[in-house]
């Protein structure tokens, strides 16, 4: 009968030690479960922080009335424009300043109205903006356009335009996007037809627009 006992005892004092070690692996089980969503949140947030801090660097390098505009793939957009399937291209947003001007440029690769077949023309289009009821209308600053000779001669291709402040380009804009306004003849298609092309290199080119 002793022995009975003792072996029920033994049983029992491991069914405790069964229970205390179920208890404690869902403990560890539950702070497990909590740590790794603590790591997915944080590394959420982390994300959201470089995400922002993105869209700050970028806003930053494009809010000083400069931006240089790299155009790849030329070959396919140059052929789209001489054929007609695509006749401009627009760049990248930029500002001329945090709290600026809201602005793009706008490239006809094969020429516009009267410059179409002869030169490349050149636009700056002005945009609804987050800031346009502090801003002074119309729109009268000097742009300039910049084509980059990658050869390193140094043949730039640079031009200006004062705009013409009776011109509805230049107005407050009324809807997403005014009119364009800018240098219809600003390269001719000759120098990027020629076999010593300055202009494009690994199928890219470079404008930059300035807004003084």
């Amino acid at each position: 009968m002793t022995e009975i006992t003792k072996v029920k005892d033994d049983i029992q004092h491991l069914n405790n030690q069964l229970i205390n070690y179920y208890s404690s692996f869902q403990r560890l089980s539950e702070e497990c479960l909590k740590i790794r969503t603590n790591s997915q949140e944080i590394n959420i947030i982390v994300e959201n922080i470089k995400l922002k801090q993105k869209r700050e660097d970028i806003r930053d390098a494009t809010s000083n009335g400069s931006l240089v505009w790299k155009i790849e793939n030329f070959t396919q957009k140059w052929n789209d424009a001489r054929s007609g399937r695509q006749i401009s291209i627009e760049s990248p947003l930029f500002y001329s300043l945090p709290t600026g001007y809201k602005m793009c440029a706008r490239l006809h690769m094969y020429g516009d109205a009267d410059a179409h077949g002869t030169h490349m023309s050149m636009f700056l289009v002005l945009l609804k903006g987050e800031y346009d009821a502090i801003l002074t209308w119309p729109f009268n600053f000097r742009v300039t356009f910049c084509l980059f000779d990658q050869t390193g001669q140094g043949y730039h291709i640079v031009d200006s335009f004062d705009p013409d402040t009776t011109l509805p380009s230049v107005q407050r804009p009324n809807s997403n996007m005014n009119t364009a306004g800018g240098i219809p003849k600003f390269c001719p298609l000759a120098f990027i037809e020629q076999s010593e092309n300055y202009y494009v290199r690994d199928d890219t080119m470079f404008i930059n627009i300035n807004v003084n």
